[in-house]
Formats: C-alpha cells, structure tokens, sequence
C-alpha cells in the first residue's frame, strides 16, 4: 500500500514537473509574439524539441504558426495547421468536411475546440498567398492557391458565425478573382460594313518607248468584311478583312497629257492585323493595324498609244485606330498610310459582334 502511494506520489510529481515547463514554453514563446520577436519564440520552441510530446502539443503548435505566419513564412504555418488538422483534430475535422459538403448541414464543434480558429487561419493564410499572386504567377497556381483559399473560407464561415473578418477576406478574394478572369482571352467573330477611300496612281505607258505616265487615281466605296478577335479587359488583338465594292476617278496630273474617267468600278480586298488598347474612357478602345490593300480597276488608256498599268500588286501599310462600344453595336473609324500610295487610307466602320 505504501509502495503504491509512493508511485502515485511520483507520478503526479512528473506530472506537475512537466506542466511547468511546458507553461514555461508557453509563456516564452507568448511574450516573444507580444514583441514582435517571432525567431525567438520558433527558437523556444525549437530547444525543448527533446520534449517529444511537444510536436504533439495543440497550444505550442498553435504559438509556432502564429510566429511563422509573422515572419511571412506562411507555407510553414500552413503546414503546421494542417498537421493540427491531419492529426489532433483528424476525426473531427473528417466529420465537420463530410457534415457541410455532403449534407449540407451546419458542422456541429465541441465546446473548447479551437478546430475553427484553425480553419480561419487556413482561409487567411491562403487567401494572403493568393492575394500576393501576379499577372505573370502560373495560372495552375493561381488556381489552387483560390480553390484552396474558398474552400477553407466555406468551413470557417459555417463555425465561425457572423465573422466580419471573413466577409472582408471573401470580399477581397472575390475581387482577386473577378480581376483574373477579365484578363483571361475571349474569342469571338464579327461583321462590319465600312466605308473606305484613298488616293493611289494608275500608270499610263507608250505603247513605242515604255515611258511611264501616272495618274492620280481617287478612290472609295463600300468594304464588307468579316474579323476574329481575342480579348480582355486590357487588350483586343483582331484580325478582318474586308471585300471593297466602289468606284474611282483618274485624271492626269501633266499638262502635256488631258485625261480623265470618272466612275471606273474597282474591287479588292483590306484588312489585316492589329490591336486595341482598352481602358482608355469607357466603351473607348484606341490601336493600331497592319492593313493589306489590293485592288484592281476597269482604266482605259486615252488612246492606242497608250497602255494601262494599275499597279495592283499588294500593298501594306500602317494605320491608327479608335472604336467605340456602344450598346449592340461598334463604331470604328481608321486613318493610315499604305505604303507607296498618293495619300491617307480613311475607313469607318459600323460592326456587329457575335
């Protein structure tokens, strides 16, 4: 009787030796947070680490996210609350998972359980994570860092009522995610019907010495088109391409030659690459394009001794633009140079997108 008291005795002697120093581990590590001294309170940690129920000890791991998550070093708070998770609260945990996503119901947490102040701080650690992605970030991570982010939020918002915290971080995560996905790129068709002019030459040539004569040729008309564009809320790249129906005069710009034709058809096609910038004013998107004209015409020669050359071959140019959304429709108008020719290219252009 007396041996077993004796054993009793020492036990709770251990027992109450053990408390104490872990209380000691606990107060250090607290007052080094207070501070800001976040090393200093991993380093308390980190010298009773021959306390191998330390690892397993729910405050002191606890104290050890909070001073990794001070130090910025959130993927290592990550991993210890997901250690708390996996092992303290691993059935708990699986109950409040299976009682909120496959049943729909609000997870039931025991008094005193800190399961929920975990969850917040996973939702908060990754939401932070997320957050501090970029533009140039991978998507892939970009993607998990949200679905791990939301989800966490999801568990914390059902046993955490009426967190004012956590609406701020859905608020904030939503934003961020409604920003990621105005930069995706959208790809769409459009029509349009423009109206076109520009000024070139025709060459008239003697039929008995080659000598070249030009003549200013003026064109315009009508350009239907059809166009692929790809877009965000930042960029629009497009390529179209217009067919021209219309009509031109040439006239001679020598005194030793009179000539002049009006109403001579002419067909061909313009279009080509180019894109928009947006963001400029509302609905207002201005960009540039690299056109390619070419065109042919029905010119007579004044008379025999004269042959026609209308330089039809392909031209490319440079062209600045602007468009204006409106509500069904766009406004588009072109002013540019295609390369060897007389004059500006003009084009303005009511579209329609699908």
């Amino acid at each position: 009787m007396v041996l077993r008291t004796s054993i009793f005795l020492i036990i709770i002697f251990l027992f109450q030796d053990v408390y104490a120093s872990r209380k000691q581990v606990y107060r250090e590590m607290e007052d080094h947070i207070l501070k800001d001294q976040f090393e200093a309170a991993i380093d308390v940690f980190d010298d009773n680490e021959d306390d191998e129920n330390l690892e397993n000890d729910e405050r002191a791991l606890i104290l050890k996210a909070r001073a990794l998550e001070g130090q910025d070093e959130y993927d290592d708070a990550i991993e210890v609350y997901q250690g708390l998770l996996k092992g303290k609260y691993s059935r708990l945990n699986r109950k409040t998972v299976q009682t909120l996503y496959q049943h729909g119901e609000k997870p039931i947490i025991p008094d005193g359980s800190k399961i929920g102040m975990v969850y917040y701080k996973l939702a908060q650690l990754y939401s932070k994570k997320f957050l501090e992605t970029h533009e140039a970030t991978d998507k892939l991570t970009k993607n998990k860092l949200r679905k791990k982010a939301f989800a966490y939020l999801k568990v914390a918002k059902a046993v955490n009522e009426n967190s004012e915290s956590l609406e701020s971080i859905r608020d904030k995560l939503s934003e961020r995610r409604e920003y990621y996905r105005s930069l995706d790129y959208e790809a769409s068709f459009y029509v349009y019907l423009s109206y076109i002019s520009w000024q070139d030459h025709v060459d008239l040539k003697e039929t008995s010495t080659g000598a070249s004569i030009a003549l200013l040729n003026t064109s315009s008309g009508s350009c239907t088109g059809l166009g692929r564009k790809w877009e965000n809320s930042q960029y629009e790249f497009f390529f179209d391409a217009c067919y021209i129906s219309g009509k031109s005069t040439v006239s001679s710009t020598i005194s030793a030659l009179t000539h002049k034709q009006n109403g001579v058809p002419i067909s061909g096609f313009f279009g080509g690459p180019g894109v928009y910038w947006k963001g400029l004013a509302d609905n207002v998107s201005a960009g540039i394009q690299i056109p390619i004209l070419k065109r042919s015409g029905d010119w007579d020669p004044p008379n025999s001794s004269y042959t026609v050359d209308s330089n039809n071959d392909i031209k490319i140019g440079l062209s600045i633009q602007t468009k204006w959304k409106l509500k069904y429709i766009s406004i588009a108008a072109k002013l540019g140079k295609i390369f060897k020719n007389k004059s500006s290219t003009f084009n303005i252009a009511t579209i329609y997108e699908f």
